[in-house]
């Protein structure tokens, strides 16, 4: 699966999700599995979100 425009909705608000989302793929090419999204933003400390939205609208909860 890859991910185009993420974004990750969460009580503190999507920059901190935005911010490990551009230190996750830099090395990637942006091609992230939800996963490996996921264990990124829990490596850098900060909440899972409870979803992540694709540009397609599906929703992962």
């Amino acid at each position: 699966m890859r991910l185009g425009t993420v974004q990750i909705l969460d009580a503190r608000g999507p920059g901190d999700f935005d911010r490990v989302f551009a230190a996750a793929s830099s090395g990637r090419a942006g091609a992230l599995l939800v996963l490996d999204l996921l264990k990124t933003a829990k490596s850098f400390g900060l909440t899972i979100p409870q979803a992540v939205l694709f540009r397609a609208d599906t929703v992962i909860r």
